[in-house]
């Protein structure tokens, strides 16, 4: 990929402040219904994928519940992190417009605000490459930032400019649907926790189709 794709240097952009985002950001207690959302429609044992999994905290919980957990990430300093904090869980460098799976691999997907740094031109590629790689009837809660356009700017908490990408509750629930899911659940909350240019969360449960 060239070195002007906005995913690479977000890549690099994250690569230096992981100790700083690790301080900002290690509270889950916000996200566990979102974990809950999800395993409570997996089977003992499922395979999950945790795309955007950043320094594996979720790829740890699915592996604490008792799930098998692979995270993905496009920046090698999170998953060096990773790797040495929950060395229980499996951990692969990947591009979520390119996953490297085999088809029907995962029986479940979590992608916690991963979507918020493909650019929409991608997004449907995206969405379509995490299809690919589940079981039909296989869940998938995401999170997305709520807003529109897309760009760099800079962080609110972590002062270096990112690539961040907004979305509407019914375009999201549109590209879920052409991309092969049914959307199950969609649920919007106003946040002050957000980048500059949104406005909430919009959370969704989506069922592979």
């Amino acid at each position: 990929m060239a070195s002007n794709d906005a995913a690479v240097r977000n890549a690099a952009a994250y690569a230096p402040h992981i100790d700083a985002y690790v301080g900002i950001n290690a509270d889950r207690s916000g996200i566990m219904h979102m974990v809950n959302t999800l395993t409570e429609r997996l089977a003992p044992g499922a395979r999950v994928v945790d795309l955007g999994c950043g320094p594996g905290w979720e790829s740890a919980e699915l592996e604490h519940r008792g799930f098998r957990a692979v995270g993905l990430d496009l920046t090698m300093e999170m998953l060096r992190y990773a790797r040495r904090e929950q060395p229980a869980s499996g951990h692969v460098v990947g591009d979520l417009r390119r996953l490297p799976f085999a088809d029907g691999t995962f029986e479940g997907a979590w992608a916690c605000a991963s979507l918020l740094h493909v650019a929409h031109a991608d997004q449907d590629t995206a969405l379509s490459e995490v299809a690919r790689v589940l079981v039909p009837g296989a869940p998938f809660v995401c999170s997305a930032q709520m807003g529109d356009g897309e760009g760099f700017v800079m962080g609110a908490a972590i002062k270096v400019e990112r690539f961040m990408v907004y979305h509407q509750p019914d375009g999201l629930r549109a590209r879920l649907a052409a991309s092969g899911f049914e959307v199950a659940s969609l649920r919007v909350s106003e946040s002050e926790y957000v980048n500059p240019g949104a406005t909430g969360w919009i959370e969704t449960l989506a069922l592979r189709r």
